[in-house]
C-alpha cells in the first residue's frame, strides 16, 4: 500500500498488523521516500523505515533494498514494531560483499541493550557496530537525514512510546505507533497532511 504526495514524499507500508504479523501483512513497518541533496551537487533518493517489526524486514525486499535504508527510527520497543532489527543485524554484519557501514537507529532509551539480548549478544558490543544507536531528546529536539526532518512526541503506551512527526518536500506525516488519544499525539498531528491508520492510507 504506498501513497504519493504531491510534492514528492512517498510511504509505502510495508506491514501494518498488530501485535505479531498475520496471513497477509507482517508487523509494522513504513517506508518513506523523498529525493534531497546527495552531498556532491546533485540530488538522490533518501530512504528511512518508521519501526522494523516482526516479519518485515523480508516484505521490505519487495519495495526497496534493505542496504538502501538511510536511517531507522523505532516508535518503542515491543516486538512488533523492532524486532526485526535483529535480522537487519545480520544482513548488514555477514553481507556477501562484507560488511555494511553503520547505520543511525533512533529509538527509546535501552534500544542497544534490548536488540542485544533480544540476539543473545553480549551488551558490549551489541549491535553497536551495526547500527548507531541515539535516543530520543526530552525535548524533542527533530533529527536531519537527508530531505528528512523527524520529530519525536512522547505519546500513552504501556512502555516508553513516541510519535513520529517527519516532514520532507513540502508535506508532513505523522506516525503515531501505538498510542491513545494523547496530547502528544495531538501535538503530532496538528496540520499534518497524512495521518496512516493501521491497515490503511487515507
Amino acid at each position: 500500500m504506498t501513497a504519493d504526495g504531491p510534492a514528492g514524499l512517498r510511504l509505502t507500508v510495508v506491514g501494518c498488523a498488530g501485535s505479531y504479523p498475520g496471513p497477509t501483512s507482517p508487523a509494522s513497518c513504513y517506508l518513506v521516500e523523498a529525493d534531497g541533496d546527495d552531498g556532491a551537487g546533485g540530488t538522490r533518493r533518501w530512504r528511512i523505515l518508521l519501526d522494523l517489526g516482526n516479519g518485515a524486514l523480508g516484505a521490505l525486499h519487495n519495495h526497496a533494498d534493505p542496504l538502501a535504508i538511510d536511517a531507522v527510527f523505532v516508535s518503542h520497543l515491543h516486538a512488533d514494531h523492532c524486532l526485526d532489527l535483529c535480522g537487519y543485524y545480520v544482513l548488514r554484519k555477514y553481507h556477501p560483499t562484507g560488511a555494511q557501514p553503520r547505520i543511525p537507529v533512533w529509538a527509546p532509551a535501552g534500544a542497544a541493550e534490548r536488540l542485544a539480548r533480544a540476539y543473545d549478544l553480549p551488551l558490549d558490543p551489541g549491535m553497536t557496530e551495526e547500527f548507531d544507536f541515539t535516543e530520543y531528546a526530552a525535548d524533542r529536539a527533530p533529527v536531519q537525514v537527508g530531505p528528512f526532518t523527524v520529530q519525536p512526541f512522547e505519546v500513552y503506551h504501556p512502555v516508553t512510546a513516541y510519535a513520529l512527526r517527519v516532514t520532507a518536500a513540502g508535506r508532513t506525516l505523522t506516525y503515531s505507533g501505538d498510542t491513545a488519544p494523547c496530547a502528544g499525539l495531538d501535538e503530532a498531528a496538528a496540520g499534518a497532511d497524512l495521518l496512516p491508520r493501521r491497515g490503511r492510507v487515507p
